[in-house]
């Protein structure tokens, strides 16, 4: 019996459902056990010879620090705790209230899990109360017949499954462990989620809990963890507390403030701290603390203590991932150190790189999302924002991703959010650099003596530089292979001419560049899915040969002083899943026979152009329609917040007989109509939730719900 489908009462108790519960759930179950199968308790097997306080034996997978000699159990040796006093008595009360019997702790590695686990395991083999507590390192790579022998060593039973059946292992097992009584079993380190079943684990009242410690959030979701606790960096006070007490000897006055900067570069991280201490243990020279200080705030430099000790215990996480996700989580350290990450903006970056591949925008987000939750839960993003729409990087890991990237990947240049005022010299930009990130500096131009010669340069973000005026025409001339260009929010004035020989790019981004009046043409760019133009007030035309631009799958054109898009163009991209052209008439009959589009939001100049898009279109998940000649900005910071509006303007029209609107509609607007008409006509629209109608003369309203005023 699947142990995440039932869990039943050892011996005469009765059956009781599984429950996944928080640790302030108020509805702890009272009388649980957890038992790792429905069947065990029918089969008995007698072990003899064995130690009434299960004492650890002296085993090359259990901690050193609890090995002696003569095979006693004895305490861990481990450092002060600074910082994790709140997780150990959070942890100590759950085992004395025997409420909770599975807990789990999570985070990145290097936070001092295990430090903190060590104090738990001293905490309770110092106490009365508790017959024993087991400590087992499980280590990556484990398998479920390695575990079960790590566990049969802990419990000083080595010779528990000699002459077992591998069938019979979790019986055995289980047996064993159901004698023990108030005996917690630490698991620490556990990579991925076991069925108790299958090792033979039983958690039950009384008996053993189970305390489990893990990078990953989802292994304590799959293991059932009734509290989950998750670990998070130092606060600057107890960095600079655990620095001075690791470093085990007072600083002299003039080196107190350097250290302090030094400190703050480890960003809370217990391991790093550590590592930083041994490097600078027994250095009395300012100089040789200001020179340290100084390399840990160039970006992309590592000290190579860094390098050596705490990296390899980071990577571990990111090798534990998949291809997708590794390139993913690498796209993230091209954003700025300590910046929030805006999800959408990452995901879509993510898109534009080739990262994320479907045949459906949707898919795309859906599987954007995704990843970022497989990274959140690897304890390698954080969210951020209460509505999930940020993460943030930790600064060690970032730096981590960047080593990676640069030594797996090609060199690449992140200077991102460094207050820099002048682009790199020529000299920086090397000939096989993969990726550059300038975004968030204060650079205010490109001049024409920068001429980068990148003939393998794949990324080029120099977005958020709001004072960015100038870019030299000759910019990108020796970027060939370039394939996302990103310079939103710049103040620029045009796009360099270069840009029409980058045959291979597939993003260009140049949103709320407010100032941009004149766009070279894009007849070459045939490989561009991905054009966006928003809110800018200087551009009066669509841009030149757009229609040429058969592979366009994602087209922003949100400009208020475009009036329309030339008949026949919209027509030519079939391949577009997502338009944006708020502002912009479109032809009715061309949208709707886009039959790979996903997101639509446009204006249709008449009532005959919706009826020819409802006439061809098919159901699409999220369209905002404004219909009529005026092109009132409002509208489209209307309150129907619904993904799929149309807001009826002035026109001559009557509901269900000469205008026919769309079945799936959910919000319906109708503003300033000077006709007389009756809104049970409405009766058909199954799917209408809200009718808003505003500055209208008459309204003749029967069996209609809605908002008239």
């Amino acid at each position: 019996m699947n142990y995440h489908t039932s869990v039943l009462q050892q011996h005469d108790s009765q059956n009781v459902p599984s429950t996944s519960c928080h640790a302030n759930d108020q509805h702890a179950v009272e009388q649980q056990d957890i038992p790792a199968s429905n069947s065990i308790h029918e089969l008995v097997v007698n072990i003899s010879g064995e130690n009434s306080r299960g004492m650890l034996p002296n085993s090359p997978d259990l901690p050193e620090e609890c090995h002696q000699a003569d095979g006693m159990q004895v305490e861990m040796l481990a450092p002060k705790l600074v910082g994790r006093d709140q997780i150990v008595d959070e942890l100590w009360g759950y085992l004395t209230t025997n409420d909770i019997l599975c807990i789990g702790v999570y985070g990145m590695g290097g936070v001092g899990k295990t430090t903190t686990m060590k104090h738990l395991y001293n905490k309770v083999h110092g106490c009365a109360a508790f017959e024993n507590v087991f400590w087992v390192t499980v280590s990556k790579d484990c398998s479920i017949h390695e575990l079960q022998n790590k566990i049969a060593k802990a419990i000083k039973v080595p010779g528990l499954f000699k002459d077992v059946d591998e069938v019979m292992r979790p019986t055995v097992l289980f047996n064993h462990l159901s004698k023990r009584k108030k005996c917690p079993v630490i698991l620490d380190d556990m990579w991925r989620h076991y069925e108790l079943a299958d090792v033979g684990i039983p958690v039950k009242r009384d008996g053993v809990w189970l305390v489990l410690t893990t990078r990953y959030r989802d292994v304590c979701e799959k293991m059932l963890c009734q509290a989950k606790i998750g670990v998070r960096p130092l606060s600057d006070e107890e960095a600079r507390a655990f620095f001075v007490q690791t470093l085990g000897s007072n600083l002299p006055p003039s080196l107190k403030l350097v250290a302090e900067d030094i400190v703050k570069e480890c960003k809370g991280l217990p391991l790093a701290i550590v590592v930083m201490v041994g490097s600078m243990r027994g250095e009395v020279d300012d100089h040789v603390w200001e020179a340290t200080l100084k390399n840990l705030k160039r970006p992309g430099v590592l000290e190579q203590s860094m390098k050596e000790s705490v990296f390899p215990i980071l990577v571990h996480s990111y090798n534990r991932l998949n291809k997708k996700k590794q390139l993913c989580f690498l796209t993230c350290a091209l954003f700025p150190e300590d910046s929030l990450i805006n999800r959408t903006e990452l995901i879509e970056l993510c898109i534009d790189e080739g990262v994320i591949r479907e045949d459906r925008r949707r898919k795309m987000y859906n599987e954007g999302h995704r990843l970022l939750g497989e990274l959140e839960k690897a304890c390698l993003l954080e969210v951020f924002s209460a509505g999930n729409r940020e993460v943030v990087m930790h600064d060690v890991i970032r730096d981590m991703a960047l080593y990676i990237m640069n030594a797996n990947y090609g060199p690449c240049m992140v200077k991102s959010g460094l207050g820099l005022e002048d682009v790199p010299d020529d000299e920086e930009w090397l000939p096989n650099l993969q990726k550059v990130s300038l975004m968030r500096n204060d650079i205010e131009a490109v001049p024409p003596s920068i001429s980068p010669n990148c003939p393998q340069l794949a990324t080029l973000l120099i977005s958020h530089c709001p004072d960015l005026r100038k870019i030299s025409k000759h910019f990108f001339q020796r970027m060939l292979e370039l394939k996302v260009i990103d310079l939103r929010l710049a103040s620029i004035t045009e796009v360099p001419k270069s840009v029409e020989n980058l045959e291979k790019l597939n993003a260009l981004v140049l949103s709320f560049c407010c100032q941009l009046s004149c766009i070279p043409s894009l007849a070459k760019l045939t490989s561009l899915r991905k054009l966006e133009l928003l809110w800018r007030e200087s551009i009066k035309e669509v841009p030149d040969s757009l229609g040429m631009l058969i592979n366009l799958t994602y087209l922003c054109l949100r400009e208020r002083r475009i009036e329309r898009i030339p008949d026949g163009v919209v027509g030519k991209l079939k391949k577009l899943q997502h338009l944006e052209a708020d502002y912009i008439a479109v032809k009715g009959g061309e949208v709707g026979k886009l039959r790979k589009l996903e997101v639509l939001r446009c204006r249709f100049e008449n009532v005959n152009e919706l009826n020819e898009y409802t006439l061809h279109a098919r159901t699409i998940e999220s369209y905002r329609l404004v219909i009529g000649a005026c092109r009132n900005f409002n509208y489209w910071h209307d309150e129907l917040n619904f993904h799929k509006v149309i807001i009826m303007g002035v026109g001559e029209y009557k509901i269900g007989e000469t205008c026919r609107l769309l079945g799936d509609m959910k919000a319906l607007g109708i503003r300033g109509y000077g006709g007389t008409w009756n809104i049970s006509s409405l009766m058909g629209l199954e799917k209408l939730e809200e009718l808003r109608i505003t500055g209208c003369d008459e309204v003749s309203a029967r069996r209609a719900r809605g908002t008239v005023g």
